[in-house]
C-alpha cells in the first residue's frame, strides 16, 4: 500500500525523521530589534513559517496514512493468514477425498468382481438343481424298477414254491 504513494516505509519514515529535526523558529524578538527591515524579514519569515507549517501538516498526514496504510496491512496478513489456512484445509480434504476415491474405485472393482463370482455361483447352482432333480427322477425310475423286480422276484418265489 505504500507504493500508491510512491514510498516504501523506510524512505517514508526517513523523511519523516527529517521534517522533524527542522526547527520551529520565532523571529518575534529578532524583529523588533531591526526596525525597517521588520516588514521585508517578516514576509520572508512568515512565508517560510507558512511553508514549514505545511510541510508539517502534509507530514502529519503523511504519518496518519502510513498508520492507516501498516493497520491494513496487517489486517491483510491476518486475512492471508486465515485464507492460507483454509486452502490448506481444503487442499488436504482434496487429497483426502481423492484417497476415498481411489478406495471406493477399488472397492468398486472387487463389487463387480465378487458379482461375477456370484454370477458363476448361480450358473453352476442352477446346473447342480438340474442334476439333482435328473438323479431324483432317476432314483423314481429305480425305485420303481426295484418295486417291479421285487414283485417279480416275490411271484417267482411263490411259484417255485408251489412248484416244489
Amino acid at each position: 500500500m505504500l507504493q500508491v504513494v510512491g514510498l516504501d516505509r523506510s524512505l517514508a519514515q526517513r523523511i519523516i525523521r527529517t521534517i522533524r529535526t527542522i526547527p520551529e523558529t520565532n523571529h518575534d524578538s529578532s524583529s523588533i530589534e531591526h526596525g525597517d527591515d521588520l516588514d521585508h524579514t517578516s514576509t520572508g519569515e512568515s512565508s517560510s513559517r507558512k511553508e514549514v507549517e505545511s510541510i508539517r501538516l502534509h507530514m502529519t498526514e503523511l504519518e496518519e496514512m502510513v498508520e492507516k496504510m501498516t493497520r491494513e496491512k496487517v489486517e491483510m496478513e491476518t486475512t492471508l493468514a486465515v485464507t492460507s489456512n483454509q486452502l490448506k484445509s481444503a487442499c488436504d480434504q482434496l487429497v483426502a477425498a481423492k484417497g476415498v476415491g481411489k478406495y471406493m474405485q477399488a472397492l468398486k472393482r472387487k463389487k463387480e468382481e465378487l458379482d461375477c463370482q456370484l454370477e458363476s455361483a448361480k450358473l453352476e447352482l442352477h446346473k447342480l438343481q438340474e442334476k439333482v432333480r435328473s438323479f431324483d427322477r432317476k432314483l423314481e425310475e429305480e425305485k420303481k424298477f426295484s418295486t417291479e423286480l421285487l414283485a417279480k422276484c416275490q411271484s417267482m418265489e411263490v411259484i417255485r414254491t408251489t412248484c416244489d
